[in-house]
């Protein structure tokens, strides 16, 4: 053996054992040339032009004796250059060529994010699984793990993405990327609706490691944690914890663009909770703070509703006149209904019956709302004499209503008013 293809191997063999490239002067033979000043340029950083010389004694000597190494150095230098896809092609070709290589943990681990960096998650998931299988012992596994779970991640498969999270927790609590980990299952968390266990993620991310740089994103996305695990209480009528919840988090976010709808939402559950005087002093404080927010003519039509319940009619008529505004036909159509319910307890029927009209001739898709504006116009009506006009609002809830009590209740009034209007009781 000559010298310089001892050199050659020796240094190839430190290369496989300590994965460090000791120090090479480009000289020796032409057909060692190409390689050692590939391997000098990868010593210096010189990612590009490396490639070009492990890429051309490859192209001289495809089956040389050190051909293994350069393909793996010529991926490195692409790899590290950032040119995914073409290390990536050339990984795959070392994996079916050198199958029984030392390097063989570490090409799959480079295949894994090569392909997650591509946007082919399955791949990615792929080659770490196959790591992760055939190398338990790797010095990659820590890595690898993280790699498998955000690619389960990516590709929606949150459960299992968890759970690779929180294997790595458990094995090795000193993971040298805890904060992505903890990140991780902080999302996963999310996406899975177990809005505590997100809350307590992001906690903990923040506390262990305030200057991350995924940390500096958790604040958007703790605060739509705390909104939902609110949200989530409330949508199981636990409203006391829904309350708490939502109080917690104006605490914390009182600037949040989800603020408007969080006092929304406190109101409403002041109103289940049976405690109608919080519920308008919290619907007052966000028309004095939010006048021009999407949810104002909600509010407006809540306010006027509480006022209404509690007889305060010329307020109510004020806010219900707010409300019928409203882009929102469902929210307009009530408003309309209230308005004229409010005019009608103060004795103001033909106003009242106006307003009742109104609402059958502009929301007539409105069924609940337009069925009960028609009934009570056919009382007004049957105030004023006008039987005729009453029958036929009456026939129409009888024929249209969703409410079996009102349709029956129309049906006993039309009833009456057809047997008064009879021959025999003439």
């Amino acid at each position: 053996m000559g010298f310089r293809w001892f050199f050659i191997l020796v240094f190839s063999a430190l290369f496989l054992f300590t994965g460090k490239l000791p120090r090479v002067q480009a000289q020796g033979r032409a057909d060692e040339q190409s390689y050692l000043l590939g391997v000098k340029a990868y010593q210096d950083g010189l990612w590009d032009l490396a490639s070009q010389q492990f890429e051309q004694y490859l192209a001289k000597y495809p089956e040389g004796p050190i051909a293994a190494q350069a393909h793996f150095l010529q991926a490195e230098a692409l790899f590290q250059e950032k040119q995914y896809q073409s290390a990536l092609n050339i990984y795959r070709e070392f994996v079916q060529r050198y199958q029984d290589s030392r390097l063989m943990d570490k090409v799959l681990y480079r295949l894994g994010i090569c392909n997650h960096k591509s946007g082919n998650y399955p791949a990615a998931e792929a080659a770490y699984r196959q790591l992760l299988d055939s190398f338990p012992q790797s010095a990659f596994v820590e890595r690898a793990r993280l790699g498998l779970a955000e690619a389960l991640y990516a590709q929606g498969k949150y459960q299992l993405a968890y759970d690779n999270y929180s294997r790595i927790i458990k094995r090795f609590p000193s993971h040298p990327n805890k904060d992505l980990v903890l990140y991780g299952l902080a999302m996963t968390s999310y996406k899975l609706a177990d809005y505590n266990q997100a809350v307590d993620f992001f906690n903990q991310l923040l506390a262990q490691f305030p200057e991350s740089p995924v940390a500096k994103t958790v604040p958007p996305a703790l605060s739509l944690a705390y909104y939902r695990q609110a949200q989530s209480f409330y949508e199981q009528g636990e409203y006391q914890s829904a309350l708490a919840g939502y109080q917690l988090f104006l605490g914390k976010y009182p600037n949040d663009e989800l603020a408007p709808s969080v006092s929304y939402n406190m109101g409403l559950c002041y109103l289940e909770l049976s405690k109608p005087a919080k519920a308008e002093a919290v619907f007052e404080r966000f028309i004095d703070r939010y006048p021009e927010h999407g949810l104002i003519a909600k509010v407006w039509l809540r306010l006027g509703r509480l006022r209404f319940e509690r007889k305060a009619y010329v307020q109510a008529t004020k806010n219900f006149m707010k409300a019928v505004v409203s882009p929102d036909k469902q929210v307009a159509s009530e408003a309309q209904y209230w308005l004229a319910e409010c005019l009608a307890q103060q004795g103001r029927l033909d106003n009242a019956l106006a307003e009742f009209l109104k609402l059958i001739q502009q929301h007539a898709d409105q069924f609940p709302c337009v069925n009960l504006a028609r009934y009570q116009a056919a009382q007004i009506y049957v105030n004023q004499g006008k039987e005729l006009a009453a029958k036929k609002l009456l026939l129409k809830v009888v024929q249209e209503a969703d409410d079996t009590g009102l349709a029956e209740l129309a049906k006993q009034n039309l009833q009456q008013l057809l047997k008064a209007g009879s021959p025999q009781n003439k």
